[in-house]
């Protein structure tokens, strides 16, 4: 969950079941206290795309990312969001959607789809750590 502070929105998408749109917001809430309750600044590290949305160019460059999701993860729309936010800042993501994919299935390593992301997660970390060993 990469905007901790706004568990509700998933209520709003009608997609969820009542009871894990609930969870949803239960989690924000037991994160950072009662959603409006604190200033922006206290929480703010708890919404890590909300500060790369607001499109302030960083101090220096960004570090490539990679963001799987499954397609049946209702945390798929913050992976969109990601990595719309970080390209926008001049970064790259490597976002990767993995068909029927639910909320961690990356542990079910038994499932091909798991086991090809952690292939994709691997893959990538070779590709950045070797361009930035020769750099």
């Amino acid at each position: 969950m990469l905007q901790v502070t706004d568990g509700a929105r998933f209520s709003a998408s009608g997609r969820l079941p009542s009871w894990l749109a609930d969870y949803s917001a239960f989690c924000g809430d037991s994160y950072v206290g009662v959603s409006g309750a604190k200033p922006r600044e206290a929480t703010m590290l708890a919404d890590p795309l909300l500060i790369f949305e607001e499109g302030r160019p960083p101090d220096r460059p960004l570090p490539a990312y990679f963001a799987s999701v499954g397609t049946k993860d209702p945390l798929k729309g913050d992976t969109q969001r990601l990595a719309a936010a970080v390209e926008k800042l001049g970064g790259t993501c490597e976002a990767r959607y993995y068909p029927g994919g639910i909320h961690a299935f990356h542990a079910f390593v038994w499932q091909r789809r798991a086991r090809q992301c952690w292939t994709d997660t691997f893959d990538f970390l070779e590709r950045v750590l070797s361009a930035q060993a020769a750099g």
